[in-house]
């Protein structure tokens, strides 16, 4: 009769675990761009390099402008512009077009959800570990029950059989 109730609060553990994990993972996660932030650094970003006499990927005036908004401007004459720009949207980046003259002229990117999602990934992983780790602490648990109900009470009896086989009849 014992067994039953130890099978169903294993049971129930597991049960209980996997709902804390499915209740955990969701809560306050969500991942959303702020489009007006990243649009009105678009602009501050285009007003500068509007000011700009000549763009040119490696040049002083533009590396300012991109440390100043914390930013990547990759122009259309750069070699490597193809490359970046694939490897931004790979890294889930935020791109804009800038044109100047009605021209296409650059790219511009800003950082996007990868940091994000680097962070919800993070939080998701140190949640399921606290969830487990209460749970091995739990299993823990019912293994120490298991053994003082029914192990020790049968090594005490395999002691007593010892001993009566050696002929010992008293009990200690």
């Amino acid at each position: 009769m014992k067994i039953r109730y130890i099978f169903l609060l294993i049971v129930l553990t597991f049960i209980s675990g996997f709902w804390m994990t499915y209740d955990f993972i969701g809560q306050n996660e969500t991942v959303e761009l702020d489009m007006a932030k990243y649009n009105d650094k678009f602009q501050k970003v285009s007003y500068a390099l509007d000011r700009l006499e000549y763009m040119k990927q490696d040049s002083t005036e533009l590396n300012k402008i991109e440390n100043k908004y914390k930013c990547h401007i990759y122009t259309v004459d750069d070699e490597y512009y193809k490359m970046n720009v694939n490897n931004a949207l790979e890294r889930q980046e935020v791109l804009f077009d800038y044109y100047r003259n009605g021209e296409y002229a650059a790219k511009i990117v800003f950082k996007g959800q990868s940091e994000l999602l680097k962070k919800v990934y993070i939080s998701l992983k140190r949640k399921v570990s606290i969830i487990f780790i209460v749970l091995v602490i739990l299993i823990i648990f019912i293994v120490f029950i298991i053994y003082y109900s029914y192990i020790r009470p049968f090594n005490k009896l395999q002691d007593f059989a010892k001993q009566i086989a050696k002929g010992i009849l008293i009990c200690r």
